[in-house]
């Protein structure tokens, strides 16, 4: 009886662990707190119950069968349906922010995930409508379809670590191994052996598991600086590259006296195109060294450069500084300030802060169509002004969303739109704000229609 009342907490925790384990896939980090409170709770009644007759009603000597509770049934086969839907809506649900060189992982476990549970529980629930449990055994080639897909996501696409998995095993191997000793052993002094021995080859074990995370998490690493180098090299051979040919051949046309006899007009436009290639020369510097010393994980404002400065004042004289561009597009463009935070201050480096509405601005303008608009917005939420910077340029792809804040990351319509660019601005103009105590920087966008980016800062505290 004991066996056959345990089987039902089993086929349940499945139907729980199946959706979990899906959960932490697809969308690549834990569940929250409430949402395992709810599935615990949706658990819970099949635990308080197993001993009572709502689970097990007798037990038929005489066939060597259960006499099952038709509410355990129904409950069972209804975990069974919520874990089958709740995966499916899961992945239709999270489809668009699931990056697609995923999705094809995710397809695959999916429909190895859901095979498994479709055929456990439908062949299971035939079985106990029919009484003739030997149906259910063929549920269990579900479990060998899950296996084959899981199997092949782990050889074809790495999704998990073998090496861990198999560190894992061989760990659990041992402890068990060595724990089921006791079950035979005979002596004291052979009991207090075999427990020293479990606790040491426990605590190894553990220390191997711990060891081989390090090596895994180093290794990714190493990976993903090599990629910032690969992304860093490639900036510098496109981006410097060609502002310093265009100078180098025009100050060689100057030197060469090509243009002695040249027009003033045209002069002057060869002076002004190795003046205008210079500051981007300069700009893409600015950028690398920017980036170079905010990428810290402590970094901090000094204490000297530290003070009070009005954001309204200053947003307005960035926004003033940048009227220029935003008529040569025909931007429909507007700043507007509550009047609640007109004498509201912000404790920061004004430089620095500077060079975040600057960037934020300036991307609105540049990747805004021509007679398009654009909204700045200073408001106060409790003890932090909030500022919103809105366009209608080209937006922002929903698969690239995620990379938008990594350095040397650009969207690809961005690229397409404007070739230059070093993919630090957002990088730095993010570092800056968190920077800030409870600083944070987020946005809204939909492609071809427009981007709102929100730059949220705290209120100093007033004397």
């Amino acid at each position: 009886m004991t066996a056959w009342s345990m089987f039902w907490i089993t086929n349940g925790m499945i139907a729980t662990l199946s959706f979990y384990f899906a959960y932490v896939f697809i969308l690549k980090k834990d569940i929250t707190f409430s949402t395992k409170i709810l599935l615990f709770l949706i658990q819970l009644p099949i635990l308080l119950l197993t001993p009572t007759t709502l689970n097990l009603l007798g037990f038929d000597l005489i066939n060597c069968e259960a006499i099952e509770s038709p509410f355990f049934l129904y409950y069972y086969y209804t975990m069974g349906a919520l874990a089958i839907i709740g995966i499916l809506s899961l992945l239709i649900i999270s489809w668009r922010k699931i990056d697609k060189s995923f999705r094809k992982e995710v397809i695959l476990l999916v429909i190895g995930l859901e095979a498994f549970l479709i055929l456990f529980y439908f062949l299971s629930g035939i079985s106990s409508y029919l009484d003739n449990y030997s149906i259910e055994f063929y549920g269990l080639f579900g479990k060998l379809i899950f296996i084959v897909f899981l199997a092949y996501l782990i050889v074809k696409f790495e999704v998990f670590n073998i090496k861990l998995l198999a560190t894992q095993a061989l760990v659990w191997a041992s402890v068990i191994l060595i724990g089921s000793q006791f079950f035979f052993i005979q002596t004291n002094i052979n009991r207090i052996l075999t427990g020293f021995t479990l606790v040491l080859s426990s605590f190894v074990g553990w220390m191997i598991i711990l060891s081989v995370k390090k090596e895994i998490r180093q290794r990714k690493e190493i990976e993903h600086l090599l990629k910032i180098k690969s992304e860093f090299i490639d900036i510098v051979s496109h981006q410097l590259r060609t502002p310093v040919s265009v100078i180098k051949g025009m100050a060689s046309m100057l030197k060469e006296g090509d243009l002695d006899n040249a027009p003033k007009e045209q002069k002057d436009q060869f002076v002004a195109g190795i003046y205008e290639k210079s500051e981007k020369l300069a700009d893409i510097l600015n950028d690398i060294l920017k980036a170079a010393e905010l990428d810290m994980d402590n970094f901090a404002f000094t204490p000297a450069s530290i003070k009070s400065v009005n954001l309204s004042q200053l947003v307005k004289g960035i926004f003033g500084d940048l009227t220029s561009l935003a008529q040569a597009k025909k931007l429909n463009y507007q700043i507007k300030i509550s009047p609640d935070i007109i004498n509201l201050n912000v404790m920061t480096d004004e430089s620095f802060l500077k060079h975040v509405f600057q960037n934020v601005t300036d991307n609105a303008i540049k990747y805004s169509k021509e007679g398009g608009s654009m909204t700045v917005d200073l408001g106060k939420e409790r003890d932090f002004i909030i500022c919103k910077i809105t366009d209608s340029g080209i937006g922002i792809p929903e698969d690239q969303k995620d990379r938008l804040f990594e350095k040397f990351f650009r969207a690809k319509n961005a690229v397409d739109a404007h070739a230059y660019g070093t993919g630090l601005g957002l990088f730095i103009t993010k570092k800056i704000v968190e920077a800030h105590p409870g600083g944070k920087i987020w946005f809204d966008s939909v492609v071809n229609k427009g981007t709102t980016f929100y730059i949220k800062l705290p209120i100093a505290k007033q004397a």
